[in-house]
């Protein structure tokens, strides 16, 4: 997934370190998500 996501948000003008942190929050939101459904 990475591969494909951080040159996605690269065209979308964020900076690689900006993208990360973002890409990195998603992830952890759907985490949460998906304990919160599973539980």
């Amino acid at each position: 997934g990475r591969v494909v996501l951080e040159p996605a948000a690269g065209l979308a003008g964020l900076p690689p370190p900006a993208a990360r942190e973002a890409l990195a929050r998603l992830r952890e939101g759907a985490d949460a998500l998906a304990q919160t459904a599973a539980a």
